[in-house]
């Protein structure tokens, strides 16, 4: 596999030259993200407070730490289903209210 030229990484070969690829790749993302935000905010981001699967990615958060420049809190991993549920909720007009939403978030 080649890497694209414009990385200046090497090919990663082993599979932890891969993870790293790919953990290196999201906090770049993220960086980019989080500068495309920063220019929509009265001030810039502080910390970033990642959620879901990936929260559990100890290297993930560290490199997106290192990318961002920012403090990277791991969230519950099940924030990403339970958001995805509130959210179906919602649109089946299951849920009616913000403050309905809050309440369940309470449980």
């Amino acid at each position: 596999m080649k890497s694209i030229p414009t990385t200046f990484y090497p090919s990663p070969s082993t599979r932890g030259e891969y993870v790293r690829c790919v953990c290196r790749s999201l906090a770049e993302r993220y960086r980019k993200a989080v500068e495309q935000v920063n220019t929509l905010l009265p001030r810039p981001l502080e910390a970033l407070q990642i959620i879901g699967g990936g929260s559990n990615n100890r290297l993930l958060n560290a490199m997106t730490a290192e990318a961002t420049g920012l403090k990277v809190f791991a969230g519950p991993a099940e924030a990403t289903a339970i958001g995805n549920i509130l959210l179906q909720a919602i649109t089946a007009r299951q849920i009616n209210s913000k403050e309905q939403v809050t309440d369940i978030r309470q449980l």
